[in-house]
């Protein structure tokens, strides 16, 4: 056994365009609840307080929010060259 995996074969794997639009559209809704709430808890936890823990916090979560438009943009992308692929 070499340890890798093997791909399913064509016919095993999903090829329902609207499943698939589904699924990405649950991505994007998820992405964009994260991207709300990391924002509001950069404004509460500055709020509060401006502590070291704070800052490293917030830091954190800004890089989340900027991290959230990347990850849609390959969201869309993958369900762009899924559906491209899929057959008619």
């Amino acid at each position: 056994m070499s340890g890798k995996r093997s791909r399913p074969p064509a016919e095993a794997r999903p090829r329902d365009p609207a499943a698939l639009y589904e699924a990405s559209h649950r991505v994007l809704r998820f992405l964009t609840g994260v991207m709300i709430v990391a924002f509001l808890l950069i404004v509460v936890l500055t709020t509060v307080s401006t502590g070291p823990f704070v800052q490293i916090a917030a830091r954190g979560l800004y890089f989340l929010i900027l991290a959230v438009p990347v990850a849609s943009l390959l969201t869309w992308i993958l369900r762009l060259w899924a559906e491209r692929r899929a057959p008619r």
